[in-house]
């Protein structure tokens, strides 16, 4: 089967682009994504790019003549997205073209309700080719117009959904897309690589002296809900002052929660690690004794699954979709609550049995529901009914 996936950007190999990457040992696959420098390539631009690393699949990097103009002028920047987001950059015209012209007997995109989707959906009702989208907004009703309209337009072209939380899910029922059009898929885990085990990688890179590792792994932002996880450290550091915390990532954020660790005492027993390659992450899970994610607000939570493929204890809020993803195999707490937080680590870090009661549930719920081969079939399945409008 040819498939053409229309994104904005192309990560590295995590989540479900695993999935495209095994996809594409059987079938021919093209993703068509805006050049780097094309105007804010389509809102993307502060996520680590992939486009020139080698990749199962053919990449069709694709730039309007205007671009060059656009990202050099502040002023026109303004203009395009007051006239329409950022389609007048004129890529999404020429992807559209490029997408057209291969002639595929599938079209694939990975996002709503953002550009991509727009012109995603415009490339396949125009070639009358069937449609599948990953997933769709889970916040619907804050949507801003006119990307609310647009967003209404997509869903109704679609003939496949691959969703993985109910949350996305009821946005589309409430719009009125027949459940038959939605494909409940756990998110996908590569078990070859993310197994338990235990690491020194973090102790090594940051110099760190023997004690406990209380890990976050995310970018350094206020939804995350880092200051309270700050405020819980210094609570947990009476009972157990050899703890370490490492938060992994880069992110607006980061001086002033570097700030925050100094006015709270904290910041010889805080570290921040800074991003680390993909490919080393799973490194960074198994170093760690337990993992904290204390966001505000979080709608899939994809890094535990990972955490919980390595064996590693979670902490997490109870919002969005992390309920769903990891209920019953972590310690769900009130977000924004320090006390909450410290009290479920320290349990965690005191409580060998408890800990590894997590560690074995949550190890299995990731065996039996998110193997990467079992969920590449599943996904196939979506695109071979598609593509035959079952």
């Amino acid at each position: 089967m040819k498939i053409a996936i229309i994104a904005p950007m192309l990560p590295p190999r995590w989540s479900w682009w695993q999935v495209i990457d095994k996809l594409a040992e059987s079938h021919d696959i093209t993703v068509y994504v805006p050049e780097p420098n094309c105007f804010a390539s389509w809102g993307y631009e502060q996520i680590r790019d992939s486009r020139d690393e080698k990749r199962p699949f053919r990449v069709e990097k694709v730039k309007a003549p205007i671009s060059n103009f656009l990202s050099r002028n502040r002023y026109a920047q303004y203009a395009v997205r007051s006239a329409f987001d950022l389609i007048m950059d004129g890529t999404g015209y020429y992807t559209y073209r490029r997408a057209s012209q291969s002639k595929p007997d599938l079209i694939f995109c990975p996002d709503t309700p953002y550009l991509a989707s727009f012109i995603a959906t415009f490339t396949a009702k125009r070639g009358n080719v069937p449609l599948v989208m990953r997933q769709a907004y889970d916040k619907f009703n804050k949507i801003p117009l006119p990307s609310y309209s647009l967003y209404r337009y997509v869903i109704s072209h679609v003939d496949k959904f691959i969703l993985d939380t109910t949350l996305r899910e009821k946005s589309l029922l409430i719009h009125g897309i027949p459940i038959s059009n939605i494909n409940m898929i756990p998110g996908p885990i590569d078990l070859g690589r993310f197994k338990v085990g235990k690491s020194d990688f973090l102790s090594d890179r940051l110099g760190l002296q023997n004690g406990p590792i209380i890990l976050f792994v995310g970018r350094l932002s206020i939804i995350k809900g880092l200051p309270y996880l700050l405020k819980a450290f210094s609570r947990v550091l009476p009972t157990i002052p050899n703890a370490n915390l490492v938060l992994v990532g880069e992110g607006p954020e980061k001086d002033a929660l570097q700030d925050e660790a100094g006015e709270l005492g904290i910041k010889d027993s805080v570290f921040f690690a800074g991003k680390v390659d993909w490919g080393e992450i799973h490194r960074v899970y198994q170093s760690a004794d337990v993992l904290v994610l204390p966001s505000i607000y979080e709608q899939g939570g994809g890094l535990l699954l990972e955490a919980m493929a390595c064996g590693v204890s979670i902490v997490a809020s109870e919002v969005g979709g992390i309920p769903e993803v990891c209920g019953g195999k972590a310690v769900l707490v009130e977000p924004m609550n320090p006390e909450a937080i410290s009290q479920a680590v320290v349990k965690i870090l005191l409580d060998r049995d408890f800990a590894k009661k997590l560690s074995m549930a949550g190890r299995q719920e990731v065996e039996e529901r998110h193997d990467l081969e079992m969920v590449t079939k599943q996904w196939e399945e979506v695109f071979i009914s598609a593509a035959l409008r079952e």
